[in-house]
């Protein structure tokens, strides 16, 4: 699978959309002529050359181990602190609830219940929810056997595909219309159809 992505980024701009944080879907992947964007949208990463800046409000320049730079475009930085209030709220909340399963995304938290026996679902879905009314700034959302709590600010799949369709129009210097292709399995991915 890597292969074939690697053969399609040789042709066309390739990028990753994901719920998951950006770090493990490139972990995953282990590709560098590839767009990342983990945490729905949220974290986007690419070579500075290749990268919108949006005004810049969200950019920030970074550089790895092997001396590469790239440019970071996160819309949701400044919740990074109520992110990990939450998550330990939601770690305290779930523990006595087996098979739940809190996957920390960075930018997002994903409440997974695949494992949690039927019984005990509104259990899990009420204490969500209870928790959440302490923080009016982020909602949830749904997918397969997930919950997943998010920053309410105006940012999704759709909107991270927006980003990298002006990005790959830059880069190409041209005026055209670019027609992408995109697959997904989740809820979350229909926000790219909207």
């Amino acid at each position: 699978m890597r292969v074939a992505v690697r053969e399609v980024a040789k042709r066309f701009p390739t990028a990753i959309i994901s719920g998951r944080s950006r770090q493990k879907v490139s972990n995953f992947v282990k590709l560098e002529e590839i767009y990342y964007a983990g945490s729905h949208g949220m974290d986007i990463i690419g070579p500075p050359t290749k990268n919108n800046t949006y005004s810049g409000k969200y950019r920030s320049d970074r550089t790895d181990e092997k001396g590469n730079q790239y440019i970071i475009f996160r819309p949701a930085e400044e919740y990074l602190p109520s992110i990990k209030a939450i998550k330990a709220q939601m770690e305290e909340g779930m523990k006595d609830i087996p098979g739940s399963l809190i996957e920390d995304n960075r930018y997002c938290l994903s409440i997974h219940y695949r494992h949690v026996n039927e019984k005990d679902l509104s259990t899990l879905q009420n204490r969500v929810q209870s928790i959440l009314k302490n923080w009016p700034m982020f909602h949830t959302t749904g997918g397969i056997k997930v919950t997943e709590i998010r920053p309410s600010i105006k940012w999704d799949k759709g909107d991270a595909l927006k980003y990298l369709l002006e990005t790959f129009k830059d880069i190409s210097n041209s005026s055209k219309d670019l027609i992408p292709i995109y697959i997904g399995d989740d809820r979350t991915d229909e926000d790219a159809f909207t």
